[in-house]
């Protein structure tokens, strides 16, 4: 009988730690899930952002920029937007772009 009630004491003892470990992970996970969820003043998210803005602007002057335009504009502003050391500097930059390419709109 002692041995039984000391098996499960134990056994208790495991699934209170392991129940309190996957707690703990738990929180933790839903912690680093919630700062990358709300992480857009980083300088890491703004580039994201930016290059899926600038894909879509480009996107809607392709048929005046041409493949090769297209590329171009697109290297060019990852280019830009890697040196930069700012997300104010980020936001500049793709409303240069903007201001170019319906410029070039404009032009044709």
């Amino acid at each position: 009988m002692k041995k039984l009630l000391l098996t499960s004491a134990v056994a208790l003892a495991l699934a209170t730690v392991a129940l309190s470990t996957a707690k703990v992970e738990a929180a933790h996970f839903e912690r680093t899930v919630q700062r990358s969820n709300n992480d857009t003043t980083s300088l890491s998210a703004a580039r994201w952002g930016s290059r899926l803005q600038i894909l879509n602007l480009l996107t809607r002057f392709k048929h005046k920029l041409g493949e090769d335009g297209f590329r171009s504009y697109n290297r060019q502003f990852r280019a830009r937007v890697g040196a930069a050391k700012s997300v104010s500097e980020i936001d500049e930059l793709y409303n240069k772009f903007e201001k170019e390419l319906e410029e070039l709109k404009d032009l044709t």
